[in-house]
């Protein structure tokens, strides 16, 4: 079973952090899924879990900390996705992006967000569900 949350947070960095520790304890492999300015930060917070980022060894990692083409055909048991506005476009291609980022996890999926979310994810989202 997959379990979904969506978190809307003022500083969705430590959002994402937070939720990252949350699902590192449930035990398994775990990405998180952000923009390029986000990765490095979000890594150095959880260095102590042995999160990496933008290194080759990244997916060997605990918490691997990536962009959403590192992720494609990968699984985790669990993804926090952060910021998904800035990861993809709201075009054909970026529709396609979106896919691989929400469906990545096996187990617990969360999605990170500060305001707006890309069109394709807000249309599925009840409304006052955030």
């Amino acid at each position: 079973m997959l379990f979904r949350s969506l978190v809307e947070a003022a500083d969705p960095w430590t959002a994402a952090i937070e939720e990252t520790r949350r699902a590192a304890a449930l035990g398994g492999s775990v990405a998180v899924i952000a923009p390029p300015a986000a990765r490095g930060p979000i890594a150095d917070a959880l260095v102590d879990l042995g999160a990496l980022a933008d290194v080759p060894e990244v997916l060997d990692a605990p918490i691997a900390v990536v962009d959403p083409t590192a992720a494609k055909g990968l699984e985790f048991d669990h993804v926090v996705v952060v910021e998904p506005v800035e990861l993809v476009s709201d075009d054909l291609a970026g529709l396609r992006l979106l896919y691989v980022t929400l469906s990545r996890a096996t187990r617990s999926l969360t999605v990170v967000h500060s305001g707006r979310l890309p069109e394709a994810l807000a249309a599925a989202v009840p409304v006052g569900a955030t």
